[in-house]
């Protein structure tokens, strides 16, 4: 079994300080809408084709370990944090992730609230809704190219989703079921 790597280095101008690495996530991030599942397409974007800071197959793993740990899937920005920058990137970016949109909250959960019956507020809603459902659904593809990595694997994939739409299965037992389908059939697909 190969030997998990430390902070990847890539070129120089790849290869960003923890201030740098926070900087870019929160910037991107910044404006996005409909909740940590909504923003992996631009997480993916951002962490994988632009800076290069991890590989497709790296991406989908975090996405993978985020959703079996409790909390938001955003927490997959320590690890991004960490692979753009060591330690202090992963701390810096975890921090900065979550703190912005807490931040914006205080600051506005006020005048929302003052504001909830306007028309404008109203027409945010039921346009920002059916933009987080495509979001959501170029999540599926992002994270369907890497995940389908052999037979098993769709298997896996095709039975969360039969058990998810057709049963009364807690979440947390499909999740934790693939896991574990998924830990000891990767070792023997890989071998």
């Amino acid at each position: 079994m190969p030997k998990p790597e430390g902070p990847r280095r890539k070129t120089r101008s790849r290869n960003l300080d923890s201030a740098g690495t926070v900087h870019l996530l929160c910037a991107d991030l910044l404006l996005a809408f409909g909740g940590g599942n909504a923003v992996i397409s631009l997480l993916e974007q951002i962490s994988v084709e632009r800076m290069q800071w991890v590989t497709p197959q790296d991406f989908a793993a975090a996405i993978g370990f985020a959703y079996v740990t409790p909390g938001p899937i955003l927490i997959t920005c320590a690890f991004i944090g960490y692979r753009a920058a060591g330690f202090s990137g992963a701390l810096v970016a975890t921090v900065g992730v979550f703190l912005v949109p807490w931040f914006l909250s205080v600051l506005w959960a006020q005048h929302v609230q003052r504001y909830i019956q306007h028309p404008w507020l109203q027409g945010f809603g039921l346009g920002a809704s059916p933009a987080v459902i495509g979001l959501l659904g170029i999540t599926v593809f992002t994270l369907g190219r890497y995940a389908f990595d052999g037979w098993v694997y769709a298997v896996i994939s095709g039975a969360a989703l039969g058990l998810a739409l057709f049963t009364k299965v807690s979440p947390i037992f499909i999740l934790a079921g693939g896991t574990v389908l998924g830990a000891v059939a990767g070792p023997l697909l890989i071998d």
